[in-house]
């Protein structure tokens, strides 16, 4: 029988302009299960967001990105809704 168990990937970060690991499925699980982000624009400007299943060893790029550039408005929250599993590496 299958356990679960729901947990927080990772506290508030706040993003730079350059990729950033925030999340690396790890023992005990044999996989994880991303079902949703929250991305916060603080600023006052328009800014976006990608995000990237990298395997263990690889970088981000065209092959393993699963949300290119989403738009995030001045000043507010987007939720992004989706359903990728991580597997341990």
């Amino acid at each position: 029988m299958a356990t679960y168990s729901l947990k927080k990937f990772c506290p508030v970060t706040t993003l730079s302009g350059s990729n950033t690991t925030l999340y690396t499925a790890s023992s005990p699980a044999t996989s994880s299960v991303i079902k949703q982000m929250l991305v916060a624009n603080y600023s006052a400007s328009s800014a976006t967001v990608s995000v990237y299943l990298v395997p263990s060893g690889g970088s981000a790029s065209n092959s393993n990105v699963i949300l290119p550039s989403v738009a995030v408005a001045a000043n507010s929250t987007i939720t992004l809704d989706i359903t990728q599993v991580m597997n341990q590496n």
